[in-house]
């Protein structure tokens, strides 16, 4: 049986897990012919597709802003990297500037940068930290700036500052900028909502006795997912983009990974719920209804084989979207006869619109798994070696699946895709234009979904520019 545990106590204390890994928007529609068990091993083999891949730009349709093209403009795409200072070890923020067309880079540095949050044709939306003498103990005042794109470059020198609060803006509690709202939490977790265009916030949160310690989880088809603090305990909740109404979900604590929207159905499943489930809530009408029961998981695990041990737990770790397909994520751990472990990733998916059978894809779990035993290592102790898999799935999108994964062959933690489609596994690399996707999509986009971890995968370095992001 199911063994409860916290999902992030489970993600950073996987022993296995560190020592060997490395969307949704409004108009779903298209079907695949080629996931799931239908595609075999093989079929994503690494030797099918060598590391150079697809090289094309990802916005096509101008004017239409998704979670794909939060960070473009007409003519560039802006990410933000971290660099060492000048001696002193610190770490900056440069504003990263490419050009789609040439594919060449620029550097625009901003004194106390903070983060990125949108792009427009005309304007880039980022915050900036401010000083401030009689700033509060671990609260530090930051700002929202705009900067002027012109002659195919963001001006700094023209920016101006859209607002700013004493309290900070703090980046890891969730940021959504979309040009006209400004939704953020303070250093003190308390959750804000700014109109940009009316210049005022809008309702009273800041005062609200529940508005302790918040996270903004997602934004998606106009609503807000978030989590927020009442009398000592968190519950789930959501609200329109444009309105001031909170609306309670569940009075229970829901993490970001273990949530996710499609249109107006959130699915989600509360922390310890006992017995498991996953539940659809319809933020119109306000119904409720099981999605995902713990006797169908169990019945999916048994027809495949997937915890045949002792000691079997599994915890949700990531719930993801792909066409008409819901994705969830599970990080199983079982012992077989003769003791040996086993700690891997396994996906399963249903289709809401097709009555919400369960399915298993076997390419994907298959994929993450390595085929021969790993040495388990936890602070420097040598424990076992076991069957773990070599890394988790980060995003998706319609056409791909994007992984943080082991490259055997470089010893290091590196960013794949598995086309659904075609079968194909690519490693990819910044000449790839959706390299940045599980990165660097819509910043609003399942926050608490944890890429790269808080430090260095153990004993392996990163792959890509980005490894002290999330």
């Amino acid at each position: 049986m199911r063994k409860k545990t916290g999902y992030i106590l489970c993600i950073f204390l996987a022993a296995c897990f560190f020592a060997g890994c490395g969307g949704e928007f409004a108009g779903h529609s298209r079907e695949r012919t080629a996931s799931g068990g239908a595609l075999s091993g093989g079929a994503v083999s690494e030797g099918a597709v060598s590391g150079g891949a697809v090289k094309k730009t990802l916005v096509e349709k101008r004017g239409i802003k998704d979670r794909n093209s939060w960070f473009y403009s007409e003519n560039n795409f802006y990410y933000v990297r971290q660099v060492r200072g000048s001696g002193d070890g610190t770490v900056d923020c440069v504003l990263m500037e490419r050009d789609l067309s040439e594919g060449t880079e620029q550097e625009i540095r901003r004194k106390d940068l903070q983060a990125l949050c949108y792009v427009e044709d005309d304007w880039v939306y980022y915050t900036v930290w401010e000083e401030s003498e009689d700033s509060e103990e671990d609260q530090e005042p930051a700002s929202l700036y705009r900067a002027p794109i012109e002659k195919n470059r963001a001006n700094i020198r023209k920016e101006e500052r859209l607002l700013t609060d004493k309290k900070g803006i703090d980046t890891f509690g969730g940021v959504y900028c979309d040009g006209r709202y400004m939704l953020y939490t303070t250093d003190d977790g308390k959750y804000k909502k700014y109109d940009l265009k009316k210049k005022r916030f809008i309702g009273k949160l800041d005062k609200d006795k529940r508005n302790d310690e918040s996270q903004i989880l997602s934004v998606v088809d106009g609503y807000i997912y978030l989590r927020m603090g009442e009398e000592e305990k968190e519950a789930f909740y959501c609200q329109k983009l444009e309105g001031s109404e909170v609306t309670k979900i569940i009075d229970e604590t829901v993490w970001g990974m273990a949530h996710i929207a499609m249109g107006k159905d959130v699915y989600y499943s509360e922390e310890y719920a006992m017995p498991f489930t996953i539940m659809k809530y319809n933020v119109e009408n306000g119904s409720r209804e099981e999605a995902v029961s713990e006797k169908q998981l169990d019945k999916l695990f048994e027809q495949n084989k997937l915890l045949p041990g002792t000691e079997r737990t599994y915890d949700l770790i990531g719930m993801f979207v792909s066409g008409n397909r819901l994705y969830m994520q599970f990080q199983t751990q079982w012992n077989d006869e003769k003791g040996v472990g086993f700690d891997k990733m396994v996906l399963v998916y249903l289709e809401p619109g097709k009555g919400g059978e369960l399915h298993y894809d076997k390419a994907l779990t298959e994929f993450l798994a390595y085929d021969k035993p790993q040495e388990q290592w936890f602070d420097e102790t040598f424990l076992n070696e076991a069957y773990c898999s070599r890394g988790r799935c980060v995003e998706m999108t319609d056409e791909r699946c994007y992984m943080e994964v082991h490259d055997q062959e470089s010893d290091k933690n590196t960013l794949a895709c598995y086309d659904f489609q075609s079968g194909e596994f690519m490693y990819l690399t910044e000449a790839d234009l959706d390299w940045h996707l599980p990165y660097f999509t819509a910043p609003f986009w399942n926050l608490e979904r944890i890429l790269g971890g808080d430090e260095p995968l153990e004993g392996r370095e990163y792959d890509w520019p980005y490894n002290d992001y999330e």
